[in-house]
């Protein structure tokens, strides 16, 4: 998958002893950004990419009958491009860029030529090669002009901030991953600071760096100078005044934990009071359970000869998870591992040595998961929803991290908003940000969120980055 981690930008106003370059890398994020992201070029990008698909078909001239399914394997050979382009993250830099662009549009022209020959009389080779090369520029113009549209973003959000220390030092990391963004100033409230923030000294500092976004975190605004100098002053002046919470929702897909309270959960979770939202998403989780299960059904005895081959145990491993409401219900999977009944429930990096090379394999693919499409059918899990966690993680986690209990609130998922966006926790820290993404999707959970989670998911298996 796509890094999304660069150097931070800024920095005037680092925490004291945590200088922007001395600060520890956050795991890779996952979501790809390999398309442009504004409305008129994403839809042109799509438009000209099914059209560089189309160009056997338009010298083939295919009858009117056949147009329909044409028009249908168009789009899946266009969204199926742009998944495996996204997928070869790792070979689109440089002069790579190009072989990555043509092992994403081979397949797709593949599938469109197919289509043509169903309905017509085959594809002339000249107009064959031009079913992958062309494609493959469009692809290569796409990425370019993503990289051109975050440039200028950059350029653009040069943003201000006013918080505690700790939330300074972590939203210059922050602002460091997202690439679309410039942390050109900040200013503590407490720290090193000899007397408070005031008024002026806050007015002066954002003109000083030219800012045209400004920060507050909640303690920020309970300042009623503070308050005032934004509102009366910074806004009214065009500059985009926002707060912590807002700002961490609205432009990192994350809830900022330094500023939850009981009263951020006074909202309607989309799973338990949208009646509608919670009847489709049941139907269309549990058609594509079983429809993926149905596929899968010719793989499931080479599977299980193979883990019977690799290593010596049952085939299954099975594994109580905390699901919705603190439910605890077993979960299947293929075992990956070798069975070590002295082990105590843990985090799976403790362990991964114990990973036999099958095993590895199906990870890597999350073919692993497979059998858990049943627990989906069951209803104890979702296809998409915060990933189900061992017991006693779960109880030594809402120990340690406030709030953590509140990802009960919906039924936990095969993969998730945290999934595609920081991977596997592996610590308490680790999980404290998974929670951070958890939340987020608790707030915000769509289909159509739900619809860009699998999209990511499918990425990750293509790319077979998964553990």
């Amino acid at each position: 998958m796509a890094v999304l981690q660069e150097t931070p930008r800024l920095v005037r106003g680092v925490a004291p002893g945590a200088p922007a370059d001395s600060r520890a890398p956050e795991p890779e994020r996952t979501l790809s950004t390999t398309w442009p992201a504004g409305p008129v070029l994403r839809r042109l990008g799509g438009l000209a990419l099914a059209a560089a698909l189309a160009v056997p078909l338009v010298v083939e001239q295919p009858s009117p009958p056949g147009i329909p399914l044409l028009i249908l394997v168009l789009g899946v050979a266009t969204l199926a491009a742009r998944l495996i382009f996204e997928a070869l993250g790792a070979l689109r830099a440089g002069a790579l860029r190009p072989v990555a662009a043509l092992l994403a549009a081979i397949p797709a022209a593949a599938l469109v030529q197919a289509a043509g020959r169903l309905v017509g009389d085959g594809v002339p080779p000249g107009a064959a090669l031009a079913g992958a090369v062309t494609p493959a520029a469009v692809l290569i113009l796409g990425s370019a002009l993503r990289r051109r549209e975050l440039r200028r973003q950059a350029a653009r959000r040069r943003v201000f901030f006013v918080g505690a220390v700790d939330q300074v030092d972590a939203f210059a990391r922050e602002v460091g991953h997202s690439r679309h963004l410039s942390l050109v100033g900040s200013e503590w409230l407490d720290g090193h600071r000899r007397r408070p923030l005031d008024r002026e000294t806050l007015l002066s500092r954002v003109a000083e760096v030219d800012a045209n976004t400004i920060v507050l975190s909640e303690r920020a605004l309970a300042d009623p100078a503070l308050a005032d100098a934004a509102a009366t002053k910074l806004n009214v002046r065009g500059l985009r005044v926002r707060s912590l919470a807002t700002f961490y929702e609205e432009e990192f897909g994350k809830v900022a934990t330094s500023e939850l309270s009981s009263s951020w959960f006074l909202f309607d979770i989309a799973e338990i009071h949208g009646l509608a939202y919670r009847a489709t998403k049941r139907l269309l989780e549990t058609l594509a359970a079983v429809g993926l299960l149905v596929l899968a059904a010719p793989l499931l005895p080479a599977i299980a000869a193979a883990i019977k081959w690799s290593s010596p145990g049952p085939v299954l491993f099975r594994g109580p998870r905390v699901a919705m409401d603190g439910r605890v219900v077993t979960l299947v999977k293929f075992r990956t591992m070798e069975e070590d009944p002295e082990r105590e429930a843990g985090w799976a990096d403790a362990s991964y040595l114990r990973v036999f090379p099958v095993g590895r394999l199906l990870r890597k693919f999350r073919f692993d998961e497979i059998p858990q499409l049943w627990n989906v059918v069951r209803g104890q899990l979702s296809i998409v929803g915060p990933r189900p966690e061992q017991p006693a993680i779960v109880e030594s986690l809402e120990r340690a991290i406030p709030f953590y209990a509140k990802r009960h609130s919906v039924r936990p998922g095969l993969t998730g908003w945290a999934q595609i966006n920081f991977g596997y926790g592996g610590s308490e820290t680790g999980s404290l940000t998974k929670l951070q993404y958890d939340l987020f999707y608790i707030k915000h959970q769509s289909l159509r969120l739900d619809w860009q989670i699998l999209l990511a998911t499918v990425r990750t298996v293509i790319a077979g980055t998964g553990r």
